[in-house]
């Protein structure tokens, strides 16, 4: 007897691409300050998730896949869809997050799939990495919200342990 279907997986994915918005979103606040307070986040319309600027332009628009698999192949009509989504817009960023590292991105990724890029995340020891594993995104969102507060100079106790 099969098992009854569940929205558990899916649910999981929105909770992933929930924190990894977040992520984001305080990444743009050390980047940009204050300024950062006019900018919106918009979830599941252009892309699962994307920022709109105070003029109602896009900023940037972002797909978020938290699958296991780490072959390129397993991403491509994703990527299809998000280049073709992001034509309408000009001067927009576009960002692919992957929770596993593609091992076999093409050479010329950049050139069949531009604007899009595979969005760079800083580790506990302010590394560049390429993916954000599941077990890992709340590790990885104190360690932004640590280096945003800092960036904002707030109070210590807002960014320690202690």
């Amino acid at each position: 007897m099969p098992l009854p279907h569940t929205a558990i997986s899916s649910c999981s994915g929105y909770i992933y691409q929930g924190k990894i918005a977040v992520i984001h979103c305080l990444k743009l606040f050390e980047e940009l300050g204050e300024e950062a307070r006019t900018l919106e986040l918009e979830i599941e319309s252009l892309d699962d998730f994307a920022i709109v600027n105070p003029d109602g332009s896009y900023r940037s628009m972002h797909q978020v896949k938290a699958k296991k698999e780490t072959r390129f192949s397993s991403y491509i009509e994703a990527l299809r869809t998000q280049k073709r989504d992001s034509a309408l817009h000009n001067d927009i960023e576009v960002y692919f997050h992957v929770a596993k590292s593609i091992v076999d991105i093409p050479n010329n990724f950049s050139d069949t799939f531009e604007p899009i890029q595979f969005y760079k995340y800083l580790d506990n020891d302010e590394q560049e990495i390429d993916a954000c594993e599941l077990d890992q995104v709340d590790l990885l969102n104190e360690s932004q919200a640590k280096r945003t507060y800092l960036s904002l100079a707030q109070q210590p106790y807002k960014y320690n342990d202690e």
